[in-house]
């Protein structure tokens, strides 16, 4: 088959500008690879700064017309969590046509800081 041309559209866990982000990019039947913009990260991250949980979703870009309805936002929130690996599986685009399918694979992975020479907290309430 030919290289199909991909819109792929993504709401971030900042919502950063309170918009989706999106990236265009080519691919053939069974290729696989990495897309750098859609990858996030933080070097601490709270309950209180209320980031989500990502929502994904692509269009094959048909000529003349292209039509990519925006899903909302996720407001399941990324913390407290534990790490884990995206739903695999077939992603359909908008299009409702069956010749354009992706699996979309991706993890979340949280990891705990260490602060090493930190000073001892006491608590002095029992004194």
């Amino acid at each position: 088959m030919g290289a199909n041309q991909i819109d792929l559209m993504w709401w971030a866990p900042d919502n950063e500008g309170n918009r989706y982000l999106q990236t265009h990019f080519a691919t053939k039947e069974g290729e696989t690879f990495n897309i750098r913009e859609f990858s996030w990260a933080r070097s601490e991250v709270s309950a209180a700064a209320n980031f989500h949980k990502p929502v994904v979703w692509y269009n094959e870009v048909a000529f003349p017309f292209d039509f990519a309805p925006s899903l909302s936002p996720s407001k399941e929130n990324l913390v407290p969590g534990k790490t884990y690996k995206s739903n695999a599986g077939l992603v359909k685009g908008f299009d409702n046509d069956n010749d354009c399918q992706a699996t979309l694979d991706y993890t979340v992975s949280y990891q705990l800081r260490s602060y090493f020479d930190a000073p001892a907290v006491r608590d002095h309430r029992m004194e």
